[in-house]
């Protein structure tokens, strides 16, 4: 079970498995190297909008769905750290 927030790599890294589809196969499709979608899988790197659109085009989703996993992800993140006081209120 995945829990959340959790890192699209993660995700990734199960879809390549449940499809059976390396990492090495995904990067010569989208033309980058293998190193890239490896970062990714290990989350070490994010997904970038460049990479979501590749993403999207090789696996049948969309870019957008690709970027709401990173954005997520980076907003749990942030959440589990303490609040900093408001400098201003807008609405």
């Amino acid at each position: 079970m995945i829990k959340s927030p959790f890192h699209p790599g993660m995700f990734l890294r199960q879809l390549l498995d449940e499809h059976s589809l390396s990492q090495s196969r995904l990067a010569r499709h989208v033309g980058v190297q293998i190193g890239v979608i490896n970062q990714i899988c290990n989350e070490k790197r994010g997904i970038s909008a460049g990479m979501a659109v590749k993403l999207a085009g090789a696996l049948g989703t969309t870019p957008e769905f690709w970027l709401n996993l990173q954005t997520a992800y980076e907003l749990g993140r942030t959440k589990a750290r303490p609040p900093s006081k408001p400098l201003i209120r807008v609405a």
